[in-house]
């Protein structure tokens, strides 16, 4: 791969909430196709550099590049129009909507036309295998089956970027093997590249091309799975209090 590849870029960010230098000097970037992986403890400075991408809210320096191109002060609607969605640690379902009706609602980011958003969504719902919980509403689903959805409706905006906020965490064993199997899928049919934060190490190691380590704001570590999980400034911020953890 190379610079023509990128599909997103980060470079130089800084986010600071008053005295608090959440993130410091950090920069990554995403190749098309790509399963990247952001990892570190909790505090680490992960899901801000989510929000930071996804134009939640601003850094205090740096730069974010789609495609190559600049995006000044980067907003939420902004991002998502330039084709990157995301998912949330918390998922956030609309409870008295349906499955599909979830879906729609972000199928609506590129139409105003209710049968567009609603064939749009169904395709989605076909693809994650969801489409049997299609008229269940928000409020009785399943953990996994919450986590699945919130996929579709990101996916129902068409991204070419999607960000992952630990959709396998809090999972069982099948149902973590059942979303491995769902993000792989996403990439091989429809293309899109993810970046994903996740805590379930099995899954960061079988999905991701490469890591990204970050502790208290900073890069620790940067490369392939097999690089990280031997890489021992990770092994010893991360991964080694991690090792008896989910598997």
């Amino acid at each position: 791969m190379n610079e023509r590849d990128i599909v997103l870029e980060a470079k130089k960010i800084e986010k600071r909430f008053g005295g608090l230098k959440a993130i410091d000097d950090f920069s990554l970037h995403l190749y098309k196709g790509e399963i990247l992986g952001l990892i570190g403890p909790n505090g680490a400075g992960k899901t801000t550099m989510f929000n930071i991408i996804a134009g939640s809210f601003p850094a205090t320096l740096g730069e974010i590049y789609v495609d190559g191109k600049l995006v000044n002060k980067p907003q939420s609607h902004q991002m998502a129009r330039m084709g990157v969605a995301r998912t949330y640690q918390i998922v956030r379902p609309f409870s008295n909507l349906t499955v599909l009706e979830n879906t729609m609602v972000g199928a609506f980011l590129n139409t105003g036309n209710t049968e567009t958003a609603r064939r749009k969504a169904r395709e989605i719902l076909a693809i994650l295998k969801l489409e049997g919980k299609a008229d269940i509403r928000g409020k009785d689903l399943t953990l996994i089956d919450l986590k699945r959805m919130e996929v579709a409706r990101a996916l129902a905006t068409e991204p070419r970027i999607l960000l992952l906020d630990e959709v396998i965490a809090g999972l069982n064993p099948t149902g973590r093997d059942m979303v491995i199997e769902m993000i792989s899928g996403i990439r091989e049919t429809m293309g899109v590249s993810i970046i994903i934060i996740e805590h379930v190490m099995k899954a960061v190691m079988k999905l991701c091309d490469r890591i990204y380590v970050l502790n208290q704001g900073k890069l620790i570590a940067e490369g392939a799975p097999l690089e990280i999980s031997s890489n021992e400034a990770v092994i010893q911020s991360y991964l080694g209090v991690k090792k008896h953890a989910e598997n």
